[in-house]
């Protein structure tokens, strides 16, 4: 986590975050990229 808070909600790399789409960051990662 961040020095002012926050937490950790993964762990691996870029390309795994978007396949897994188990955030919400990884959807609109994938989006993003157009995955």
């Amino acid at each position: 986590a961040g020095h002012d808070g926050g937490r950790v909600v993964f762990e691996g790399t870029p390309a795994d975050l978007v396949a897994g789409r188990s955030t919400l960051t990884g959807q609109h990662l994938a989006a993003y990229v157009g995955a």
